[in-house]
């Protein structure tokens, strides 16, 4: 914000002083009249990440739950798998076990999940 042509230099009896032109303390107080726009934000980059497709972890969950013992799904899913990769995997188990193909077992809470797979309907 720019003083220039408010502030004036006035004379007093007394000596010099500095002071307002009449009503230039308005100017002050009034919020600007044009406010420049917020800069873009930087863009959002995200480290590319290989995506399994979700039908190659359909065959890999269907193929290990075929053992007779069954699978447990934290011995299936890899440790180094991102966490919406786990998080999609699981969503199929749920998937699967909804259209009868899997059945999930969980003795305890926070325990392994053990997937088999459901005897065909006679």
């Amino acid at each position: 914000m720019s003083f220039k042509g408010i502030v004036t230099q006035k004379w007093t009896g007394s000596g010099c002083g500095w002071g307002l032109e009449e009503g230039a303390w308005l100017n002050l107080l009034a919020p600007p009249t044009s406010v420049p726009p917020l800069p873009a934000p930087p863009p959002e980059v995200l480290p590319e990440l290989p995506e399994v497709p979700a039908i190659d972890l359909r065959r890999l969950i269907l193929d290990h739950a075929q053992a007779p013992e069954g699978a447990e799904l934290g011995a299936i899913l890899g440790p180094d798998w991102p966490r919406p990769r786990v998080a999609r995997a699981f969503a199929l188990c749920l998937e699967l076990c909804a259209a009868r193909w899997l059945k999930l077992e969980q003795p305890r809470p926070y325990g392994p999940i053990t997937i088999r797979l459901r005897p065909p309907r006679q």
